[in-house]
């Protein structure tokens, strides 16, 4: 089956439709049909009409082409940039270049070279003109249908690269519906158009225009073409362009004009375009081709799934059975969890009895110390404070004389040192206070 596809010209007034079933190997004559006019309804309306009449099918593709005045160029030089950083600049400082906020625009930026100095190139036009059209194509069935929505100039540049190549950089002069227009051509892509003032061509508007051109292109000896030419204006030769000459004069003869030849171009391109494509080109439908091979080699994985069953559930076995030890080890290992805590605090009084017990073995007992001291403590003096920790005693003493009490405790046995720790001092009475610190005899039980 042949593949379908049409170019749209929408207009102020009225619609242009030109449809291309075919090779373009071939002669274009017997693959192009160009519609007359639509006229009488709006344009959308116009379009809603035409594309109710038109089945659904996803071996149909539709071009929209939309007059060059709805579009916005900026031209921005980065000359120290790559192609791509140039592209990524402009898109991160997109509200600098363009007075529309972001949201309300479609857009596409594409870089170009020209002497080595890069170039980018920023093509918009408001959402509000391309929305409606999208939505139509949505309501209507078409939506997988709709290709790309692009000025006259991108969609001659891109069938005139598919049909009729021209080597070298190139103007375009054509009429769109607000006036002629300047197209720049360069040696790999498009690279811009310019309006010229007024509805008819003229030697001051087309001189104007040339002069402001890049100054790479003022530098070029470039030709003029236009598949229209008019007669020579002012000394600029303008030549027939050669994608005329693909196309039969026969062909809805007396309505081929400029409008009518931009939708023709709208049909006959079918690679993607640069700028402001809707969806690009659509991915084609999957295709099966099954083979003998594909059926044996289908059979053999269906037979070594099968074989592998049986491995398979002997493994599913082994992991229930693996899952359920570790699920019995896991209780087990909490059950233990009170008992090692309850071993932990047992070696704890453990330790603390050892410690008692050494204690006691090296020291003398506490009431044998307390009764040494009552006997060799004369009765006129007395123990004020007693503490002992560890070997050593501390206390305080009141009597006649600190020294001889002292001397009768250094004759003890139990103590291997008795010595003073702080002043003596005189009580009312007469009577010594003083403080005392008594290191035990270890081993003397």
């Amino acid at each position: 089956m042949k593949k379908e596809c049409l170019g749209i010209y929408i207009e102020s007034n009225e619609i242009r439709v030109a449809h291309f079933k075919g090779k373009k190997q071939g002669n274009l004559k017997e693959a192009i049909q160009i519609d007359p006019p639509l006229t009488g309804l709006p344009p959308l309306e116009q379009l809603r009409r035409l594309l109710g009449t038109i089945q659904p099918s996803r071996k149909r593709r539709i071009t929209i082409v939309i007059p060059r005045h709805h579009f916005f160029i900026r031209e921005i030089p980065l000359e120290s940039l790559s192609p791509s950083e140039a592209k990524a600049s402009v898109k991160m400082s997109l509200s600098l270049h363009s007075h529309l906020p972001e949201d309300e625009i479609v857009y596409d930026i594409f870089c170009v070279v020209r002497e080595e100095k890069t170039f980018a190139i920023l093509i918009y036009i408001p959402k509000q003109k391309v929305q409606p059209i999208v939505d139509m194509f949505k309501e209507t069935g078409h939506r997988k249908s709709l290709h790309a929505i692009v000025p006259p100039s991108v969609a001659l540049d891109t069938a005139t690269r598919e049909i009729a190549p021209i080597k070298e950089p190139h103007l375009a002069l054509f009429k769109d519906e607000k006036g002629y227009v300047l197209s720049l051509h360069g040696q790999e892509s498009w690279e811009g158009a310019f309006r010229l003032n007024g509805e008819e061509l003229d030697q001051e508007g087309l001189d104007r225009v040339l002069a402001s051109l890049p100054k790479e292109w003022e530098a070029r000896a470039t030709r003029l073409y236009s598949p229209f030419p008019p007669e020579d204006v002012g000394g600029h030769s303008i030549e027939l362009h050669p994608l005329m000459s693909k196309i039969s004069e026969g062909n809805g003869e007396g309505l081929l004009d400029h409008f009518s030849f931009h939708a023709l171009i709208g049909a006959i391109t079918s690679c993607s375009f640069p700028p402001i494509s809707v969806h690009g080109p659509r991915k084609r439908p999957i295709k099966i081709n099954i083979s003998p091979f594909h059926i044996g080699l289908l059979v053999t994985a269906v037979g070594m799934i099968w074989l592998s069953v049986p491995t398979y559930n002997k493994y599913v076995d082994i992991q229930k059975s693996l899952n359920t030890l570790r699920e019995e080890v896991a209780a087990k290992k909490k059950a233990l969890i009170p008992l090692r805590e309850k071993g932990k605090r047992l070696e704890e009084i453990q330790k603390k009895i050892s410690e008692i017990k050494g204690f006691t073995d090296e020291f003398p007992g506490i009431l044998e110390v307390l009764d040494e001291l009552a006997r060799l403590t004369p009765d006129e003096a007395w123990i004020k404070t007693f503490n002992l920790t560890g070997h050593t005693i501390r206390l305080s003493a009141e009597g006649p004389s600190a020294v001889n009490i002292m001397s009768q405790w250094r004759t003890s046995k139990l103590f291997e040192e008795v010595r003073l720790v702080s002043p003596v001092t005189k009580s009312r009475q007469g009577n010594e206070r003083f403080s005392v610190e008594i290191r035990l005899r270890v081993n003397k039980l």
